[in-house]
Parts: C-alpha cells; sequence; structure tokens
C-alpha cells in the first residue's frame, strides 16, 4: 500500500508515482474520531450521546522540498484542502485509489522532527493536522479487481453534521 498526500498550494512534493505527481509521500497515518457515551448505573438503555469529536489526524513522512513550507504552515498558515489517497497495487499499471479522505480547512497544527546520526535515510517528519470537517470515499473493488460504486460519507465537526 502506498499513501499520498496533498496540499492545496503545495505542488512541490517528491512522490514518484505518476498518478501523483507533486504530491507528498507519506509513510504512515492515525487518525480516529470518537464521541462520549453515557449511561445511568446498571442501565441497559436510555444512553446519551455526546457530539462527535473529530481527532487531528498525525502522519509521518521524510523530510523533502515541502518541509520549509509545513514548518511555515504549522507557525502561521491558514486553513487549506488537504487530499490523502490509500492505494492498493493495481493489474499491470500501478496503484488503484481504494481510500481518499478530504480534509476541508485543515491547519497544520503541529511539525516534529527527529533525525538520527545513525540513520541512513533523510529525517522523519510528524505532521498534525486538524480539521473542520472530513469527506471519506471508500472503493471497494470485486474479485476480477474491477472496482465498484464508491461508498462516500462525511462529518462537519462545525456544524455537528453529516456531510
Amino acid at each position: 500500500m502506498s499513501i499520498f498526500m496533498h496540499i492545496e498550494g503545495i505542488d512541490n512534493g517528491e512522490a514518484a508515482d505518476a498518478n501523483h505527481p507533486g504530491w507528498i509521500d507519506v509513510v504512515d497515518l492515525t487518525w480516529g474520531t470518537s464521541r462520549k457515551v453515557t449511561s445511568r448505573s446498571g442501565a441497559r438503555c436510555g444512553r446519551e450521546s455526546g457530539n462527535a469529536e473529530m481527532l487531528e489526524l498525525t502522519l509521518n513522512k521524510f523530510m523533502d522540498r515541502t518541509s520549509p513550507e509545513l514548518f511555515r504552515l504549522a507557525c502561521c498558515g491558514r486553513g487549506r484542502t488537504v487530499t490523502l489517497v490509500l492505494t492498493k497495487t493495481g493489474d499491470g499499471c500501478g496503484a488503484d485509489v481504494f481510500n481518499t479522505y478530504t480534509l476541508d480547512h485543515a491547519l497544520v497544527s503541529g511539525y516534529q522532527v527527529n533525525a538520527n546520526a545513525e540513520d541512513v535515510t533523510r529525517p522523519l517528519e510528524a505532521i498534525t493536522l486538524s480539521f473542520r470537517a472530513l469527506e471519506q470515499r471508500y472503493v471497494p473493488y470485486d474479485d476480477d479487481g474491477s472496482a465498484l460504486s464508491p461508498i462516500v460519507v462525511g462529518f462537519d465537526a462545525a456544524t455537528n453534521k453529516r456531510k
């Protein structure tokens, strides 16, 4: 699996994938959502739930041409659209996108560098993104490897409503 990221206004990423020129290679990402659910002691029904909390998305990438701009965005950037795609190996012609996250009004809320003199690769950067809304587009594939109709869901944390 490969992961690629595009941040609105940053087109100098070093991804080598022909379908994602200028995008950023991502090593890994972590993201989730949660909401508080409460119930009376001993009760099996009547639970109450609070608003969903969109947790920040954290990803790791190697230092590259986009690093100075990501640092600047962490210090004083404004909200942008960020797209993350997860791909699987396709038949014959490269990677097929099976999941896309689109983040609206995303801010770079964290930027960390992890450099080690013993490493033979470039330093690793941890980038944290805070965002107002997220849309997920999942593309299932059949047994023959053909794409089926995508499943699209979204949530806007500012309004606490589905997109």
